[in-house]
C-alpha cells in the first residue's frame, strides 16, 4: 500500500511537472512564501492583524487588513504567473476578479470576524466560552457555503463537473491512508515540544465546568465535530474551489497560489506547522487537480487534526493524570 501510495503521488508530480514546471516562476514561488514566513514570525504580522484580545480593534478594521494581508499570498503568485504565462486577457476578465475577491473576502471573514462573540453576552462565562470555541470552529462554514455555491452556479456549474470536488469518483483512500500513517510518528514527537503543548488541544475541558447539562466528555464532542468540519470547508475552499475553479486561466498552475495563500492561513500556529503546511498543500493540491476530488485530502486532513487532538489530550493524561 505504501508503494501504492509513493507511486501514485511520484505520477502527480512527474505529471505536473512536464505539464507546468518553469524553474523561475517555481523558484520565486518558494523563495516569496519563504520570505513572508520570516517576516511573519519576525514581527508576528498574523497575531498583530488578528489582534483577538484587543477589544478597540472593530471587525471591520480586522477583516480588511486581513484582506490586504492574502491578497499579497494571492495575487503575489497569480498575477506573476499570468505574466509569465502571456495571459493578459485574463486580467480583463470580470469573472477572474470575481472569484479572486470572493476568496479573499470569505477567507479575510474567516480570520477577522469575531463579532459573533457578542450573541453569547447574556451567558454565563463558561457557557459562553464554551460556545465561542464552538463556534469559531463552524463559522467558516457558515460564512462559505451560499457564496461558494453562487460562484458554482453563476460560473462553474457546466465546467467544473462537480461541486469543486465533492464526488465520488477520483477517491482511492490507497494513496491517502499511507501518508495518514507516515504523520503518526511526527505527530508523536511534536507531541513532545512546548509549542505544541501551548497550542493543542484546541478545546481543554479540564480548564471549565460543564454547561447546557453536557457532560465534559460531550462538550468535547460537539467541540471536535465543530473542528472537523472546519477542516473539511477548508479542503472545499483550497482544494476544491481555488485548485478547480482557477483551472481555466491559470491551468495546472492554479496549484501554486492555492499553496501560498494556504500557507498564509497557517502563519498564526506554530512555525513548523506553516512550514508542513506549504509541502501538504502542494501535494494535496496536485492530488485534487488530477483526481478533480477532494475527499482524500479530507481524510488526510481531518486525520493529522484529530491525531494531533488526540496526542494533545494524551500528554495531558500522562503528565497529570
Amino acid at each position: 500500500m505504501i508503494r501504492y501510495s509513493i507511486t501514485s503521488i511520484y505520477k502527480y508530480l512527474k505529471l505536473h511537472y512536464e505539464e507546468d514546471f518553469h524553474i523561475g516562476l517555481y523558484v520565486y514561488t518558494l523563495s516569496f512564501v519563504l520570505v513572508c514566513l520570516f517576516l511573519n514570525y519576525e514581527f508576528r504580522i498574523y497575531k498583530s492583524i488578528q489582534a483577538n484580545h484587543i477589544a478597540a480593534v472593530s471587525d471591520l478594521s480586522r477583516i480588511l487588513k486581513f484582506m490586504v494581508f492574502y491578497s499579497v499570498s494571492w495575487f503575489g503568485i497569480a498575477l506573476p504567473a499570468l505574466a509569465l504565462k502571456r495571459k493578459w486577457e485574463v486580467l480583463r476578465s470580470s469573472e477572474f476578479w470575481v472569484k479572486a475577491i470572493v476568496i479573499i473576502v470569505l477567507l479575510s471573514l474567516g480570520s477577522g470576524w469575531l463579532g459573533y462573540r457578542a450573541w453569547f453576552q447574556e451567558m454565563t462565562r463558561a457557557e459562553s466560552y464554551w460556545s465561542m470555541r464552538c463556534l469559531s470552529q463552524f463559522k467558516r462554514f457558515l460564512i462559505s457555503i451560499i457564496p461558494i455555491l453562487a460562484i458554482y452556479f453563476m460560473y462553474d456549474k457546466t465546467t467544473v463537473g462537480s461541486l469543486y470536488g465533492i464526488r465520488k469518483k477520483g477517491f482511492d483512500w490507497r494513496i491517502y491512508l499511507p501518508l495518514l500513517l507516515l504523520m503518526v510518528p511526527l505527530i508523536a514527537w511534536a507531541s513532545f515540544q512546548p509549542s505544541f503543548i501551548k497550542a493543542y488541544p484546541r478545546f481543554r475541558p479540564w480548564i471549565m465546568p460543564e454547561v447546557f447539562g453536557l457532560s465534559k466528555a460531550m462538550m468535547t464532542t460537539i467541540f471536535e465535530f465543530c473542528y472537523g468540519l472546519d477542516f473539511i470547508v477548508v479542503e472545499w475552499v483550497f482544494r476544491g474551489l481555488i485548485v478547480l475553479t482557477f483551472v481555466k486561466f491559470l491551468g495546472p498552475t492554479s496549484v501554486l497560489p492555492m499553496v501560498v495563500t494556504y500557507a498564509f492561513i497557517h502563519f498564526g500556529k506554530p512555525s513548523a506547522e506553516a512550514i508542513g503546511s506549504i509541502f501538504g498543500g502542494y501535494i494535496l493540491g496536485l492530488i485534487a487537480y488530477y483526481s478533480k476530488n477532494i475527499w482524500g485530502g479530507v481524510v488526510v486532513h481531518l486525520g493529522v487534526g484529530w491525531l494531533m487532538e488526540i496526542a494533545a489530550f494524551l500528554q495531558r493524561w500522562l503528565n497529570y493524570g
